[in-house]
């Protein structure tokens, strides 16, 4: 848990000297700029992330802005990327989400198809998500095998296994027998209901 957080809020969680200022998205959560956004299309969501001018270079004659001249630098992107992502939105809505990605990763460009939600479905039922290595099959008592959450870093001294949630009391003899606790204290602890375990009484 605490790795995937890590993951999660990376951005935040290195301070350097000289670090640029945090960005915000815009006011309706699309991305961070015209050329790093969430767009519609005419069929489902595209994500495109294409800040560099390299990337500017060939995403331009792909979607006919090649000659405007109000996207010719990068400082011009910069100062008119509300105007930029109103036409890129424009040009998107001509085609299906799953057209554009095929034509963006076939010109080197980074633009994928959003997949539909609610997340726990695209995590479950997505087959990408078990390919890479994000789900792992566990074995529950109650439950019975499901898919979970695998460990999404994978520490070197320390790299984990994805097992299935805890009944209550599971683990209580394990912890208590690290902590020195024999037989006799935990069984003790147990009878004043201090502790419970899986085989004491409800």
């Amino acid at each position: 848990m605490l790795g995937t957080t890590l993951l999660a809020v990376s951005d935040d969680a290195i301070r350097h000297a000289g670090r640029a200022p945090r960005r915000t998205p815009d006011p309706e959560l699309h991305g961070f700029s015209a050329l790093y956004r969430l767009y519609q299309t005419a069929n489902g969501w595209l994500f495109l992330a294409a800040p560099k001018p390299r990337e500017w270079a060939a995403l331009a004659p792909l979607v006919g802005l090649m000659d405007d001249a109000r996207f010719a630098t990068p400082e011009l992107r910069a100062t008119n990327d509300v105007a930029l992502a109103d036409a890129l939105g424009r040009v998107f809505r001509t085609r299906a989400a799953s057209a554009w990605e095929t034509a963006l990763l076939a010109a080197d460009i980074a633009g994928v198809e959003a997949a539909a939600g609610p997340m726990p479905r695209v995590v479950i039922e997505e087959p990408w998500y078990r390919e890479s290595g994000f789900l792992a099959d566990v074995e529950h008592p109650t439950f019975g095998s499901h898919a979970r959450l695998a460990p999404l870093v994978a520490l070197g001294l320390t790299p984990g296994a994805a097992g299935p949630a805890p009944v209550l009391g599971q683990h209580t003899e394990a912890v208590l027998r690290e902590l020195g606790y024999d037989d006799a204290a935990i069984d003790a602890l147990a009878t004043r209901r201090i502790v419970r375990r899986t085989t004491d009484p409800a």
